[in-house]
């Protein structure tokens, strides 16, 4: 293999940096200890310049080439996403939920499908039967929007596409890349 250019990075299989390599996890190095890598990166990635600068971290990443769309620049070391994300009744598409009602007599007090909810008697001392067998062409009612109230909690859901896991590594020695 011909030696890599320095700040190059590559995917790794292993579960280490290969010697030379370091891992892209955003760690902090100090400018001494890889002058050339730092004349190369300097602080895209973070560090305050003077006594650190900071390695990539591609840790839950994915690659992204730099360049222009119609509404946002994407440069070098520019970072964007998020690992986890909450839904609002305003982003989940509009449907609708099917309920099957009768105005037949409740027969049954718990649901066995096919069921639905049907018309009750109070009976004094007894509990209240709420369901009925479904009827082999059941009407279909329509429902005031003020009846039903949102679901969920607001908790975030994982917003990642499907993946496999390898390490991102960069080139700490090798040929200095030349800008021509």
């Amino acid at each position: 293999m011909a030696d890599p250019f320095i700040g190059e990075i590559k995917i790794f299989p292993y579960t280490y940096a290969p010697r030379g390599w370091a891992l892209c996890n955003g760690n902090m190095l100090e400018r001494n200890q890889s002058p050339v890598l730092f004349s190369i990166i300097e602080t895209i990635y973070g560090g305050d310049g003077v006594r650190y600068f900071q390695l990539p971290d591609f840790r839950g990443r994915a690659p992204m080439n730099r360049g222009q769309t119609e509404t946002k620049t994407y440069t070098i070391g520019y970072s964007s996403g998020t690992d986890s994300i909450v839904l609002d009744e305003f982003q989940t598409p509009r449907h609708s939920h099917r309920l099957l009602a009768t105005t037949d007599i409740a027969d049954k007090k718990t649901m066995d499908n096919p069921s639905m909810l049907a018309k009750t008697e109070l009976k004094r001392g007894s509990g209240i039967d709420v369901y009925a067998n479904v009827p082999e062409n059941p009407t279909k009612i329509q429902m005031h929007s003020n009846s039903l109230s949102a679901v969920g909690e607001y908790a975030a859901h994982e917003n990642r596409q499907p993946s496999l896991t390898f390490n991102f590594c960069i080139a700490l020695k090798g040929l200095y890349p030349s800008r021509e």
